[in-house]
């Protein structure tokens, strides 16, 4: 009659490093490991810093060009009610030639 199987596990099947190599191989495998795993952590960390940064100043530098922007418009506009009264000031000057035709004789 043949012995009856068991299907736990055996200590032989775990397969723990036996000598003081192993379990030192085994533990820089780990300490390597973890190591990779904090460093992908930290460039992780970085990455997001540097993205916000960057983000910050194009945030910046967009707020500075639209005030340029909007002073600029400003500008434009007082310049053309400036040109408008000007054209106005010359009709009204034109008007007072015509109507007073003995002065312009001189």
């Amino acid at each position: 009659m043949a012995p009856p199987v068991t299907s736990y596990l055996t200590l032989a099947s775990i397969r723990y490093p036996d000598t003081p190599e192993e379990q030192e191989n085994d533990l820089t495998s780990h300490r390597m490991k973890k190591i990779e795993a904090f460093d992908e952590e930290i460039s992780k960390y970085l990455f997001k810093i540097q993205e916000d940064r960057i983000k910050q100043a194009f945030k910046k530098e967009t707020n500075k060009y639209e005030r340029i922007q909007e002073n600029a418009t400003k500008q434009v506009k007082e310049m053309n009610k400036t040109v408008q009264d000007l054209k106005m000031e010359i009709n009204v000057i034109r008007k007072q030639k015509r109507s007073q035709p003995w002065r312009n004789k001189t």
